[in-house]
């Protein structure tokens, strides 16, 4: 209705499968976009990326990553993945620090491995594979983590969090705004008051707006 068209991106899921793959999905979805934008009528130089939660840490993941070869797997190669806009509601952005500020028993919770994060990073402890705490190889949670990749070539950033919210902490977002802004990227901050996590409070019309204008700002200048 505000004149842009919406992709929803499926990608391969934890425990399943673990880092990168969820970030190589969504890149290749882009790339097959770009290669077929004339038969979807998209402008392939105004992409913008949104999730919440999961998806705002990809999206926020691809925000970052830019012209990261790394990540870059699969068909349309020939294509650019990177994005103009993303927008994350809610997402982690530092996978050891997801409880962070919630209180001594959920910040406790999240040094198990059987925790989203932890499977993100080192999978399910089965067979010849150890698992283990997100905490527990810094360097490949380090790799998965957006705050990693920022610099001042990053697109803009539209981020909001609740800051009701008991299962990411507003921490994860604001750590991000900051290093964007250290960066001297275009990043906007909104910390929606007594909102929980992916609530009713998001989906009103004055958050919409705001992200429909920011796409607006940016896109239809």
């Amino acid at each position: 209705e505000a004149g842009y068209a919406v992709i929803t991106v499926e990608h391969r899921l934890v425990p399943t499968y673990t880092f990168p793959a969820s970030i190589i999905d969504v890149k290749s979805a882009i790339r097959f976009l770009r290669a077929n934008a004339d038969q979807y009528n998209l402008d392939s130089n105004k992409f913008a990326v949104w999730g919440d939660s999961s998806g705002g840490y990809a999206a926020s993941m691809v925000g970052t990553t830019n012209g990261v070869k790394d990540f870059e797997q699969g068909d349309n190669l020939n294509y650019s993945s990177d994005v103009q806009l993303a927008i994350d509601w809610y997402g982690p952005t530092d996978l050891t620090t997801i409880g962070e500020g919630l209180g001594e028993n959920i910040e406790a919770s999240h040094e198990s491995a059987s925790t989203t994060e932890a499977m993100l990073v080192n999978g399910i402890a089965f067979g010849t594979n150890p698992g283990g705490s997100v905490t527990s190889n810094p360097e490949k949670a380090a790799a998965a983590n957006p705050l990693t990749y920022v610099d001042p070539s990053d697109p803009p950033f539209l981020l909001m969090h609740g800051t009701a919210d008991t299962l990411v902490s507003p921490y994860e977002t604001k750590i991000l705004y900051q290093k964007l802004k250290d960066n001297k990227v275009d990043a906007t901050l909104y910390l929606v008051d007594g909102a929980g996590h992916a609530d009713d409070y998001f989906f009103q019309d004055d958050v919409i707006n705001i992200v429909i204008n920011y796409l607006n700002a940016h896109f239809k200048k």
